[in-house]
């Protein structure tokens, strides 16, 4: 069995957009839920029929127990959840981590170049 990565709490932070009560990682399918708040956040025996579910399939199902909410965001049209013990996450920030300099090349030439398209716009507007 191959060791789990975990995505460091910066890129975590820097992904999550929002919060909710059940969330689908888009990366591994897994459906999570949230219940340390049961009573008010969902339909009656909503939770139990989910509880049934983590317990007959626990590699497709997660409760948060401790949780009111789960934190949650989107990044190249993909939901992620924060806390997932899928690595997905962690792999797209190695991704980028492991090619930031290119990265940051890439940020500087197109920062400048837009930079420029802005004073030519500029420029031509004061004509």
């Amino acid at each position: 069995m191959s060791e789990i990565i975990r995505p460091s709490s910066f890129f975590e932070d820097a992904v999550m957009d929002g919060g909710t009560t059940t969330a689908t990682c888009g990366f591994c399918g897994r459906f999570h839920f949230a219940t340390h708040s049961e009573e008010c956040l969902y339909e009656e025996g909503e939770v139990e029929r989910l509880r049934k579910c983590a317990e007959e399939k626990p590699d497709r199902y997660v409760e948060h127990a401790e949780d009111d909410s789960l934190g949650i965001g989107e990044i190249n049209g993909v939901t992620a959840v924060i806390g997932c013990p899928c690595d997905g996450l962690a792999k797209l920030e190695m991704l980028i981590w492991n090619n930031r300099g290119k990265i940051a090349r890439y940020f500087k030439a197109r920062s400048e170049a837009a930079l420029k398209a802005a004073e030519r716009e500029a420029g031509a507007l004061l004509i």
